[in-house]
C-alpha cells in the first residue's frame, strides 16, 4: 500500500489562502478526523485519504503531498 506525507507548510498556506481553518477542514471531508490529524503530525496516510484532502483544499495531490518510501 503507497502512502503519502503531507506537507504541513504548504498546508498552512493554502488554509490561510481558503480562509480557513484545520477544524473547518476536518468538516469539510468525509473523512475521520484522526487521519488528519495523523497527516499534520507527519504520519504517512493513504493515497485515497490524502486524494480527498487535497481535492477539498482545490489543489493538484502532487502540490501538497509527498511519497512515502
Amino acid at each position: 500500500m503507497i502512502k503519502v506525507i503531507l506537507n504541513i507548510g504548504v498546508l498552512k498556506e493554502l488554509l490561510d489562502k481558503h480562509h480557513m481553518t484545520l477544524r473547518m477542514l476536518k468538516r469539510a471531508i468525509k473523512l475521520h478526523p484522526q487521519t488528519i490529524e495523523m497527516a499534520c503530525s507527519g504520519f504517512p496516510i493513504r493515497v485515497e485519504s490524502a486524494k480527498k484532502i487535497a481535492r477539498a483544499l482545490s489543489v493538484d495531490f502532487d502540490f501538497i503531498f509527498m511519497k512515502f518510501a
